[in-house]
């Protein structure tokens, strides 16, 4: 799959939502998740912070599915 952003640029995303995960934007955690994720990156550790941030949310189907990646 093609590469979007490096690796030093997906490593400050994943960063950047796992800070804001921890101050409990969960929307905006969600957004740069995803974000990553479609920038091809394979790393279930965005998977699974996602899928903890819709379970804080309450969206348990999102948080079913991406736990299941």
């Amino acid at each position: 799959m093609f590469d979007l952003f490096g690796k030093k640029h997906k490593k400050a995303l994943f960063d950047r939502a796992n800070g804001e995960f921890h101050s409990g934007n969960y929307d905006l955690t969600i957004n740069l998740l995803t974000e990553l994720i479609k920038s091809g990156s394979s790393d279930f550790n965005a998977y699974n912070l996602r899928a903890l941030c819709y379970g804080k949310k309450g969206d348990f189907v999102n948080a079913f599915n991406d736990s299941k990646l």
